[in-house]
């Protein structure tokens, strides 16, 4: 069933917050003052359609934005991004009676994050799709610096090797440090020694 409804403000998980029938209801990807349709299935709202879009509305720059459940602010404008990030801080302060200036913090929008953990499988690597523990299988990611852009090849050739893991990756002055978290007991790391040599990897911890 689609139902209407307006936006009144955003969770401190980024979600769009609404009281439908005297309950809220969580819409990620919807912006306050926004008059939104969604399905509803019980307190979860999923966004069909913007029919009165947000001043604050920005277009997303990733292409799997909206799949991926990484990012979730990416829609919403840079401004309006930092206020929502500062009101995290100020708002729990002010709740119980302290007073504090949050500081200009450090931003790492676009290409800026140096860290990154995959999912990888036999045959995907990438991260899980929203609200689900389905993986997304992934390319490229464009909130990384450019030396965590073989990330995905990195992650994906490990996991054909030794089947269901997590890779973390960090770029660091000296080139790639990999450290890999596997599901399956009793493989040895000294298998994925010739991996660490194709792709030059600074270290790799197993």
């Amino acid at each position: 069933m689609t139902l209407l409804t307006t936006i009144e403000y955003l969770g401190h998980k980024a979600e769009g917050v609404a009281h439908i029938d005297g309950e809220r209801v969580f819409v990620p990807f919807a912006l306050a003052g926004e008059e939104i349709t969604l399905a509803r299935d019980g307190e979860r709202g999923t966004l069909i359609e913007v029919l009165k879009p947000s001043a604050d509305r920005a277009t997303p720059f990733c292409p799997h934005y909206g799949a991926c459940g990484g990012c979730q602010l990416q829609h919403l404008a840079p401004e309006a991004y930092r206020a929502f990030k500062t009101g995290l801080v100020e708002t729990p302060l002010m709740q119980v009676g302290i007073e504090a200036k949050v500081q200009k913090f450090v931003e790492a929008g676009g290409a800026g994050r140096r860290r990154a953990t995959l999912h990888a499988r036999k045959d995907a690597a990438g991260y899980m799709r929203l609200r689900s523990h389905d993986l997304l299988d992934l390319d490229t990611c464009p909130i990384l610096v450019p030396a965590l852009k073989p990330a995905s090849d990195i992650a994906r050739a490990i996991g054909a090797m030794i089947g269901p893991c997590d890779v973390s990756l960090t770029a660091t002055n000296t080139g790639l440090d990999v450290s890999v978290k596997s599901v399956v007991k009793g493989l040895k790391g000294d298998r994925l020694i010739p991996l660490g040599n194709r792709f030059r990897l600074a270290r790799l911890a197993f």
